[in-house]
Formats: structure tokens, C-alpha cells, sequence
């Protein structure tokens, strides 16, 4: 029964940790600002291949 339990126990510790961090999480006008995020790094990368083309 301790090994059934641990694994219940360990995936409640996982989805507390991932609501805290949620809800401490910076949002709104709190949220910094990623200049290399994925997105930009995929509009630079389409404006480069754009730029390549012509």
C-alpha cells in the first residue's frame, strides 16, 4: 500500500507545485518582457527568409 500511496502523493506535490507556480506566475502589466522568446525568434526567422526571397 506505501508504494500505491507515494505515487498519489507524489502527483498531488506535482499539481500544487504547478498551481503555485500558475498563480505566482507575473501577469498582465507584472510581465516581463522575453526579447528570444519562440515567437519572436519565428518572426525574425520569417522576415529573414522574406528578406531572402526577394
Amino acid at each position: 500500500m506505501a508504494n500505491g500511496a507515494s505515487i498519489i502523493i507524489g502527483l498531488v506535490f506535482v499539481i500544487l507545485a504547478s498551481l503555485c507556480a500558475w498563480f505566482f506566475a507575473p501577469k498582465g502589466d507584472n510581465q516581463t518582457y522575453a526579447p528570444f522568446s519562440s515567437v519572436s525568434i519565428r518572426k525574425i526567422r520569417s522576415t529573414n527568409a522574406d528578406m531572402i526571397m526577394l
